[in-house]
């Protein structure tokens, strides 16, 4: 695309105010094809001042094949008119110099003049055409004032119409919540009905398991002082027969100790004749001993369950009876020492037994009552 060049044709200077002129630039504006140009501005230079002036009155600027015919006023400085240079800025990049403005001869009135009042002409021309602008921007104001207007009444309309929906919707809403309210009522009333039955069947279910568990923990009772009775009745016969038992021992004892007595007695009798006599062969008395017995009586399950078998009872044997010896055969006084030891060590050794006997059946007895004792909790539970 070439550059537009700029053809002068007038170019005058005239004077406005003491320090105003008015620069009329008239010429046209060519170019290979037609391009729009905007509006050129005037550039002054004089040296110490530089000064950009937009265009007072003029179109914008084309540019054409051929040249199309463009004209602008500018109000500059009148003291650097007649000093400076002159240039049209064309956009951002063109600059085209221009001569020097026509001032024309100051001394004709005349002619200053009429150049003055073509001048105010123009300006007034110019001031009514920027009026008419003015009237119709004004007319284009006051037609976006009503549509803005308009569309104000509609933005409250639309405003009142929403505060209505708001409203409905609000009742709508309060509605809801009331049948919504109505509705939970109902069904917690339904509910609560349905968990009244339900808690009844759980509590009849409840009160069968009570009734189911309070019979077996009765069975188990019972059965567990079967079990106690028996085991007591066990310990209760075998202490029993211990007991018995240690009694025929005991009486064994006793008698064997009797019979070391009288023996050791009749070797004492024995040994004092001895010394105040002629040697003659100690007389012993033969022993007497009852025959062994059985006696035999019915058993009485309640009390004892052991047979006892021992001798009827022997008449009291005292010192009197016996005959101390003289003097005493060798070895008697070791038998009847080792003699009185045994009987003692036996009743020891039984009177141990006993009470190992009657510290077992104790123990069983224990046991017994912690067992019963254990069942009944763990079949009725802690509470």
């Amino acid at each position: 695309m070439t550059e537009p060049t700029f053809e002068v044709r007038a170019f005058q200077a005239l004077p406005a105010a003491a320090a105003v002129a008015v620069l009329v630039l008239e010429g046209r504006f060519a170019a290979g094809v037609s391009q729009p140009l905007g509006r050129p501005r005037l550039h002054l230079d004089d040296g110490e001042v530089r000064v950009d002036v937009a265009p007072v009155h003029g179109p914008e600027a084309t540019a054409g094949p051929g040249g199309v015919p463009w004209r602008a006023t500018f109000a500059v400085p009148l003291a650097i008119v007649d000093r400076a240079s002159y240039a049209l800025a064309i956009g951002r990049d063109l600059l085209v110099e221009l001569p020097p403005p026509d001032l024309g001869e100051r001394g004709d009135d005349a002619d200053a003049e009429a150049a003055r009042l073509a001048r105010l002409a123009r300006e007034a021309n110019d001031l009514r055409r920027r009026l008419d602008a003015a009237r119709d921007a004004l007319a284009g104001a006051e037609a976006r004032a009503r549509e803005a207007e308009t569309a104000r009444r509609e933005r409250d309309e639309a405003r009142a119409e929403l505060e209505a929906t708001r409203a409905k919707l609000a009742s709508a809403e309060e509605t809801a919540r009331e049948q919504a309210a109505r509705a939970a009522a109902k069904a917690r009333a339904e509910a609560a009905r349905a968990g009244e039955e339900a808690l009844v069947q759980a509590a009849r279910r409840h009160e069968a398991a009570l009734e189911a568990m309070r019979l077996e923990h009765e069975q188990a009772l019972a059965a567990a002082v079967r079990d106690h009775e028996r085991s007591r009745a066990e310990a209760a016969s075998a202490h029993d027969e211990a007991l018995a038992a240690q009694r025929a021992r005991a009486d064994a004892a006793r008698r064997e100790l009797q019979i070391a007595r009288a023996e050791l007695h009749a070797l004492r009798e024995a040994g004092a004749t001895a010394e105040t006599a002629e040697p003659r062969p100690a007389r012993t008395q033969p022993e007497r001993r009852a025959p062994v017995t059985d006696v035999t009586r019915p058993l009485d399950p309640d009390e004892e369950s052991v047979r006892v078998l021992s001798r009827p009872p022997r008449p009291r044997h005292t010192p009197e009876d016996e005959t101390e010896p003289a003097m005493l055969s060798p070895g008697a006084t070791r038998i009847g020492a080792r003699s009185i030891t045994t009987t003692r060590e036996g009743a020891a050794d039984g009177r141990r037994r006993g009470r190992a006997q009657r510290v077992v059946a104790l123990l069983a007895l224990a046991i017994a009552i912690a067992a019963f004792v254990l069942v009944v909790v763990l079949r009725l539970g802690p509470g």
